[in-house]
């Protein structure tokens, strides 16, 4: 079996790479008007096909054709999920989604609270079988509002978890009257939420079209004390608000076979490209689960009713379809306000509430800031990466690069780390992208799949040194492992 090993001390006055700029690179458009006589070649060998058909049209002789093609490229690629015929694909797309990410998106998109203390989670949780549970699937129909369906999703599943009763709250209410959206679309609906708070679906039952806003002539019994954001792509931080308020609402791309979608893990790349254009919600994960990515998924819950899916639920793998971006919680039951220390993080946020640290500065991730910890604690953390990933980690120094200084670097899942913005591309590892994109320190540059095998971790040995491992990493969809360490020591600058 091959094995590389290599160790890289990189300083940045003698590092051998060379540094660049990358264009920013947009969401590929889905064209849902792709018909039977375009549909793409099906090979197996081609990790990043194109999507084809979406797998929801009201046309069933067209319908009938993709349903096939998509039957096809599962069976090519040996995918772990089953189509099964569901009312959601006999509707236009517009129709079963509806996100609409708002112009100003930067005073929409709820604010990201300072990191929560380090907490255990378990290897798997499921909301649905906590307490009470969840309240049961709803369904938007032919009415683009899942952006009010995910807000509900998020506010019952918090009342289930601190009230222990299940809710049955008005998606008509948020669609007729929180100006964040119609059928035609929209964004995070929690404002309502706040002032003058959620009403009950039998006071405003759902009609799946936009009505004219009746708030005045029904009650308001459901208040949350607050909304917030969670970064995107944080795996960790997604659980970690699932299991404290009981739900986290995401958007994500729905493409190609996904609207019929009847069970297993959706495990395709097909959608990973494509805008996002649905908003869901998370609730729970299962880290042990094998599929062909690897091992690790969410459970999903939608809003196309229970015929579709797992009764309403989907299992979805991990770093597929963008479904760990712009993630939301909210906080239904009121957090304790205290401040010991008085710099303006409350003691539920605060890693060290006896000295005022407004920063929460950390150097080696134990939980206790550094205000409190007069001790270092070496420590190496494990890095969850899929396919072509990418994760942004704080150096806790700053580290110069070929004359710009930087104080965190992208660990990529091809055994290269990057600086200024990560390189989670599939295709082109030829020396032009090597010259041209993100500045990096390049210990191994080929198709690795860390979700397939061995490890990627980080740690620090000293405050001033900032290492990187890969493990036994393999090549994706090939034998061998891939082993390399590289290290940024701020004292060598």
């Amino acid at each position: 079996m091959r094995k590389n090993v290599l160790t890289w001390v990189a300083f940045a006055a003698t590092a051998g790479v060379l540094a660049g700029c990358q264009a920013a690179a947009g969401n590929g458009n889905l064209d849902e008007d792709v018909g039977e006589t375009e549909f793409p070649p099906v090979n197996a060998d081609d990790k990043y096909f194109k999507p084809g058909p979406v797998l929801a049209t009201p046309d069933d002789k067209e319908l009938a054709l993709r349903f096939d093609y998509h039957q096809d490229v599962i069976s090519v690629h040996k995918f772990t999920y089953v189509l099964r015929d569901n009312p959601a694909m006999h509707m236009d797309l517009a129709d079963i989604t509806g996100l609409k990410i708002p112009e100003d998106a930067g005073s929409e998109k709820p604010k990201v609270l300072p990191k929560y203390k380090n907490m255990s989670l378990p290897v798997k949780y499921d909301a649905r079988e906590q307490g009470v549970g969840l309240p049961p699937i709803r369904n938007q129909g032919q009415c683009g509002s899942c952006w009010a369906f995910g807000s509900v999703a998020a506010v019952e599943a918090a009342i289930a978890m601190y009230d222990k009763q299940i809710v049955n709250l008005s998606e008509q209410y948020i669609l007729d009257c929180s100006g964040k959206g119609t059928c035609g679309g929209g964004y995070w609906a929690y404002n309502l939420f706040l002032s003058p708070g959620g009403a009950m679906e039998q006071e405003y039952p759902y009609t799946g079209y936009d009505g004219a806003c009746k708030s005045n002539k029904v009650s308001h019994p459901y208040k949350i004390e607050s909304y917030h954001g969670l970064p995107d792509n944080d795996i960790e931080a997604i659980k970690g608000a699932i299991y404290q308020y009981g739900a986290v609402g995401v958007t994500m791309a729905v493409c190609g076979s996904f609207p019929g979608y009847g069970g297993g893990v959706y495990d395709s790349n097909e959608c990973n490209w494509v805008g996002s254009n649905h908003i869901v919600a998370l609730v729970g994960w299962d880290d042990n689960i094998q599929h062909k990515k690897g091992k690790g998924a969410w459970i999903m819950r939608n809003s196309w009713g229970e015929s579709w899916g797992n009764k309403g639920y989907a299992l979805m793998a991990y770093g597929t379809a963008g479904i760990e971006e712009n993630g939301t919680y909210v906080i239904y039951k009121p957090e304790d306000p205290t401040d010991t220390d008085g710099d303006g993080v409350t003691d539920v946020h605060d890693n060290c509430d006896a000295l005022q640290n407004a920063d929460q500065r950390d150097l080696d991730e134990d939980g206790m800031g550094d205000a409190c910890d007069a001790t270092f604690d070496p420590f190496e953390k494990a890095v969850a990466l899929s396919d072509d990933d990418s994760r942004k980690v704080d150096l806790g120094f700053s580290f110069p690069f070929f004359g710009t200084t930087y104080s965190s670097v992208y660990i990529n899942s091809d055994g290269n780390l990057t600086f200024g913005q990560g390189d989670g591309q599939s295709e082109n590892r030829s020396v032009q992208r090597f010259l041209t994109l993100a500045p990096r320190i390049a210990a191994l540059y080929a198709d690795l799949n860390p979700a397939a095998g061995g490890k990627v971790l980080y740690g620090k040995p000293t405050p001033d040194k900032f290492v990187v491992k890969y493990e036994n990493v393999p090549l994706y969809g090939k034998n061998g492992t891939n082993s390399a360490t590289v290290t940024l020591d701020k004292m060598a600058m």
